[in-house]
């Protein structure tokens, strides 16, 4: 039974080293499996490959933790089945106290008896010895005395002997029969935790290997041309291709752009004149008032026929830009708003200057107009 209970606990504590180095195993394959996820070449054609071998690693890892977790478990009941044992050997000692008491009595009855058994043949010597030698009669039953007296005590301690070699007989059957019960149950205990222990490295080993397995199939699954067409689908902008752009058509629709815009030019500009000459008209004095009625009308009229001009051509350019408004409405738009924006400054000086020479004051008509006037 001693030996029992230090097989228990040598069990527990090879169990323990054992979990340690599962997780140890798992910590170094965690680490593998993190440096595999931080590879500087993740974003190119291996990364597949990077993804199976962290992929590989962090399931490796996982069935080491779970072997360590299950081997833990086992530890608890084992260390649980020692202290249980411990207890049990202690009431089996208490219960078997009477047989060590019998154990002890027959140890002792035993040396008792073979003393007497040598006194009584030392005494039956001494008695020969006398009786050889021719010794008094007196002497002789002295010595017949002693050595009756030695048999009787070595036939007592023989009697008593066999009345505890019966007990001792008994007490020690009981006592090996519940021994050999305890040491039994203890055996098929320890054996039970060694089944135990086998299943989970069969099963750990298993999984490792299905895990081995379906690595390898990956690696054959990534072929070249596989590996390819991954990174190219990951990367790709789309199957369309970009439109064909020609120059020519590039070309027409800035001349367009510009043309118009040279057209408001003209436009603005004959107006600009206009002023400037009304208002010279107006320096010179009230003499000649119907001469610059005469050339304020001269003025529109051109300037209206101008117009039409200016508005025949925008009809003209509108049918070519219907060809390709789409590309030139952008470039048209921005063209636009810097032509409008200069022709804004361009008549914010022109009023300026007309209203710095002055107006025109017609007789009895009492109409006071400045250059911004005349074109409106």
């Amino acid at each position: 039974m001693k030996h029992g209970a230090i097989a228990s606990k040598e069990l527990a504590e090879f169990l323990r080293e054992r979990s340690a180095i599962e997780e140890n195993n798992y910590k170094l394959l965690s680490k593998v499996a993190k440096q595999a996820s931080n590879s500087s070449s993740t974003q190119g054609t291996f990364a597949p490959v990077w993804a199976a071998l962290r992929g590989a690693a962090e399931k490796l890892a996982g069935l080491h933790l779970q072997m360590a977790q299950r081997v833990a478990e086992l530890i608890k009941d084992v260390s649980k089945y020692a202290d249980e044992l411990h207890k049990k050997h202690k009431a089996v000692k208490e219960e078997e106290f009477s047989t060590l008491e019998t154990v002890q009595n027959i140890q002792a009855i035993t040396v008792t008896l073979h003393k007497a058994k040598d006194i009584c043949m030392q005494k039956g010597i001494e008695l020969e010895k006398l009786k050889k030698d021719n010794a008094s009669q007196r002497e002789l039953e002295k010595a017949e005395a002693k050595f009756k007296k030695a048999q009787d005590d070595c036939k007592t301690l023989v009697e008593k002997y066999t009345i505890i070699r019966n007990d001792f007989e008994t007490k020690m059957t009981q006592a090996c029969r519940r021994f050999q019960d305890v040491e039994e149950a203890h055996l098929k205990q320890m054996k039970e935790f060694l089944n135990a222990y086998a299943d989970v490295l069969q099963m750990n080993h298993e999984q490792v290997g299905q895990v081995h397995v379906d690595f390898k199939r990956q690696c054959l699954e990534m072929t070249v041309d596989k590996l390819l067409e991954q990174f190219v689908q990951s990367k790709s902008t789309g199957l369309e291709k970009p439109g064909v752009i020609e120059f020519e058509d590039v070309m027409m629709s800035i001349a367009e752009v510009t043309g118009h815009s040279q057209s408001e030019g003209n436009v603005e500009l004959s107006k600009d004149t206009s002023k400037g000459a009304n208002g010279e008209t107006g320096v010179a004095g009230n003499s000649h008032d119907s001469k610059a009625d005469m050339g304020f009308k001269g003025e529109g009229s051109q300037i209206s026929g101008d117009r039409e001009m200016v508005q025949e051509k925008d009809r003209e350019k509108e049918k070519q830009r219907d060809r390709d408004r789409e590309l030139s409405h952008t470039q048209a738009t921005k063209a636009s708003r810097r032509t409008t924006s200069l022709l804004n400054l361009f008549m914010s000086n022109s009023q300026a200057m007309a209203f710095k020479f002055g107006s025109i004051h017609l007789e009895k008509s009492t109409v006071q107009f400045a250059g911004f006037a005349v074109l409106a």
